[in-house]
């Protein structure tokens, strides 16, 4: 839904830099505020029109206060939320059809997540057999042998680059 709003929609970012952010939001603690932070940053350099950017401090603070907006806007309502409806939850999550209703909430986020990540894979690896191997490869690394995720994530970043050797300089 972010996706689809962001880069179709509105067309505040390309379809690239949405799955930079991603990328590198979720190698970071605390996934949605540096997400939001990024794309309110990328969205601010993307509306001045300017595509030389990086020489300007103009750009630069209003890049950085574009991002602390959003990432401050995004997380705003839901700890108001929060605030206001602790007092309600410590009262009625011992009822019997509140916990049978959150182990149909959590089945619906497993869901989410299971969309998200069939998303990135179409979009990133789609059905390149040699993206495919690299991915279900780090995927064992981590998940069977236990690997520290940076580590494996620059282990894959080498077999793609020897991979694209192999092929001729082009992976995809």
């Amino acid at each position: 839904m972010l996706r689809d709003e962001m880069v179709d929609e509105r067309k505040w970012i390309n379809n690239q830099q949405f799955i930079n952010g991603l990328s590198l939001s979720t190698a970071l603690p605390g996934v949605r505020y540096n997400l939001a932070a990024f794309y309110g940053a990328i969205i601010s350099s993307n509306t001045t029109g300017n595509t030389n950017t990086t020489n300007t401090i103009n750009q630069y603070l209003l890049s950085t206060t574009y991002g602390i907006a959003a990432g401050v806007s995004f997380h705003l309502p839901g700890y108001l939320t929060m605030i206001g409806c602790l007092p309600l939850w410590s009262i009625i999550r011992n009822l019997k059809f509140i916990k049978k209703a959150i182990i149909g909430v959590n089945a619906v986020c497993v869901g989410y997540v299971i969309t998200t990540i069939l998303q990135l894979w179409m979009n990133n690896v789609g059905e390149s057999p040699y993206l495919s191997a690299n991915s279900i490869l780090c995927l064992v690394i981590v998940w069977f042998f236990d690997f520290y995720p940076p580590v494996v994530v620059l282990f894959s970043a080498v077999v793609g680059i020897v991979m694209g050797q192999i092929k001729g300089g082009e992976i995809l």
